[in-house]
């Protein structure tokens, strides 16, 4: 025979739990009633032993309808779904069963009143005193917030589906690209999507509501797994946080950056350099200056003129760095002085090809001198610059983005602070890099590196009406390069580019929108979702849709993941000035001063080494070793 210990005395509505209200008050009951006791005892002791929380529970239901027996029928179908509810401690309806007669519940008469009164007020008045675990009732936690508005009920938004089946936990792999956290049946985790899933994706949301963060885990990921990628920033502050984390000494030497807010040094940027490069590659280099412009100026085809007048200029000056030097090879401030300057135009078309010299001998007089303003202009505006006449004003290319994907470098660029130079800068990085992806097409494919670029504020690069950004998106996959396109507002690309991202998409993130833009991103996320489910989302939380397997997701919530809490060890910002010389040797970055000494002179120089009368460089073997570097001698470049 087992003792066990007495339970203690009860009194009140615990008693009454306990041992019946009939067995408080010492009266007799039937045998079936005090087997049903003596079985709802036990199961109160075990949930009093655990260290869960206890409920009363009171579940009114009301139906009604006009239709005559509808409400019936329905009352019966919303008590069969209780059905999940039923087992050994289960729901009963309260009333009274006469079999093969009615059932007398809270309809009738003599009940009715209560249950009305009850359902009014919210009083608490339950037929039966009985405990409930949470975990019993878990499904019927979440208040009824449709029509609620008070303040002190805590809101989980929109219903949003689970994370989908397999979603791969992250945990520093390289073949993953970190997303963020989630919620699940084990609890938060923080998850990742295969690289091999992702081609090109978009991230809409608000500022400081945690894109950035996000493409800044997902870079330095990428970054310190050996992928070549890319970062452009418009805002120089991220590029500022992500080289603390580029400082360990296998990262150094793979890291070039082209930062214009630096007015000390600058690395050698010359969009018309052929030097070395394949046909394909030159031909892309006009295609991407003439796009460019196109975008920073938001041409159409109301504006061929200009478009054409831009090509031949491109092209002219790519036929002329084909036949000098690399030490004399145009830039793209010859550009005006082919436009406007009749003599340098007259000594250089000689050496261009048969079309582009046909067209300025006897097209191009008959334009209007107006015609050539909306280039030049442009064009003068990054001359008037230091930083960005010495950039792009040196006629060796230290910097090459083809490379950079070739050999799996980091590159970091900061364009500057958002004025019309500073966009047509932008332009140029990302059409540079876009035409260089397409000229992969000469390498087989199990050549090509893959290569990421991550392209913050992107309608910045989205102001040509033809489509030319989202054509690129869709072609370049195919040679190793993926885009990561974020911005604020879907509604600011142009529709060929969200036709392009919602089409060809790999993932699509967003955080908090207004209302249109959620609306839009909603849409595209499907399964039934509203726009109030994106315009409620709390700051650092987003709703994502990803490909996994080759499938497209239901959408479902993620919730953002600081660097530092992704790296947690890697941020040594005492050892900034350690990456930045190696940067210096990477991208052979030299004094501004030192390149805009020889700027002026540059056409000069082209047109006497045409003319035969060739300056010969001081040292040209060294400044091809050293990535860029010039020298100074007698105001000609060395």
């Amino acid at each position: 025979r087992e003792e066990r210990p007495a339970v203690p005395a009860a009194s009140g509505a615990l008693a009454e739990l306990l041992i019946g209200a009939e067995g408080a008050r010492g009266g007799g009951a039937p045998p079936a009633e005090l087997v049903e006791r003596q079985v709802g005892r036990r199961s109160l002791s075990r949930k009093l032993g655990s260290a869960e929380p206890l409920f009363e529970m009171q579940i009114l239901v009301r139906v009604a309808s006009p239709i005559p027996g509808r409400a019936k029928a329905q009352l019966s179908a919303i008590l069969t779904a209780f059905d999940a509810f039923d087992g050994e401690n289960h729901l009963r309806v309260s009333g009274l069963r006469i079999p093969g007669i009615a059932f007398l519940g809270s309809e009738v008469p003599w009940r009715r009143r209560r249950f009305d009164r009850r359902l009014a007020t919210g009083l608490f008045r339950p037929a039966r005193r009985r405990v409930v675990t949470a975990s019993e009732i878990a499904g019927l936690m979440k208040p009824p917030t449709k029509r609620c508005a008070e303040p002190n009920v805590l809101r989980t938004g929109a219903a949003v589906g689970p994370p989908p089946r397999g979603l791969p936990t992250f945990a520093g792999q390289p073949s993953l690209l970190p997303l963020g956290k989630v919620i699940g049946e084990a609890g938060e985790r923080t998850v990742g999507v295969p690289l091999s899933d992702t081609f090109f994706s978009y991230m809409a949301g608000r500022s400081r509501f945690g894109k950035t963060e996000t493409a800044l885990g997902q870079f330095l990921h990428t970054a310190r797994s050996g992928h070549g990628c890319l970062f452009l920033d418009p805002h120089q502050d991220a590029i500022a946080r992500l080289k603390s984390y580029l400082t360990d000494e296998e990262l150094r030497d793979r890291v070039v950056e082209v930062n214009l807010a630096d007015p000390e040094r600058q690395p050698a940027w010359n969009l018309f350099a052929v030097h070395g490069r394949s046909p394909r590659r030159a031909a892309g280099q006009v295609d991407a200056v003439v796009d460019a412009f196109a975008s920073a100026l938001r041409w159409d085809e109301i504006n061929a003129r200009a478009l054409n007048l831009t090509t031949q200029a491109a092209q002219a000056l790519i036929d002329l760095a084909h036949l000098l030097p690399a030490h004399l090879a145009p830039t793209i401030f010859e550009i005006p002085v082919l436009l406007s300057n009749e003599d340098w135009r007259a000594a250089v078309l000689p050496h261009v090809s048969g079309p582009v010299r046909e067209f300025f001998t006897e097209r191009f007089p008959r334009l209007s001198p107006e015609a050539i303003t909306p280039v030049t202009n442009l064009v003068d505006r990054l001359r008037a610059s230091p930083a960005t006449a010495a950039l792009f004003g040196n006629p060796l290319a230290s910097y090459d983005v083809r490379a950079a994907m070739d050999r799996g470098l980091i590159v970091l660029v900061c364009p500057g602070s958002g004025s019309g130079r500073d966009r047509l800068t932008a332009n140029f990085v990302v059409f540079d890099a876009l035409h260089a992806g397409k000229s992969r097409a000469d390498l087989a494919p199990a050549d090509r590196r893959d290569f990421s670029l991550w392209l913050d504020e992107v309608q910045i690069y989205d102001g040509a009406t033809s489509g030319t950004l989202a054509a690129l998106l869709e072609q370049i996959a195919k040679y190793g390069v993926r885009a990561l396109l974020m911005n604020q507002n879907p509604e600011r690309l142009s529709a060929a580019t969200r036709d392009a991202v919602t089409t060809n998409r790999s993932h699509l993130i967003s955080t908090a929108l207004n209302s249109k833009g959620a609306a839009f991103i909603a849409r595209e996320l499907g399964d039934g979702l509203g726009a109030e489910a994106i315009t409620v989302l709390p700051r650092f939380h987003s709703l994502a849709s990803v490909t996994l397997g080759g499938e497209i997701s239901r959408p479902f919530r993620l919730q953002g993941v600081p660097i530092e809490e992704l790296f947690p060890d890697d941020s040594h910002p005492e050892d900034v000035a350690l990456l930045d010389a190696a940067i210096d040797r990477n991208t052979g970055r030299v004094p501004v001063a030192e390149t805009l000494a020889a700027l002026d002179r540059h056409p000069i120089e082209i047109v006497e080494y045409l003319r035969g009368r060739r300056r010969a460089p001081s040292s040209p073997g060294s400044r091809a070793r050293s990535g860029g570097r010039q020298s100074i001698d007698t105001g000609r470049r060395g």
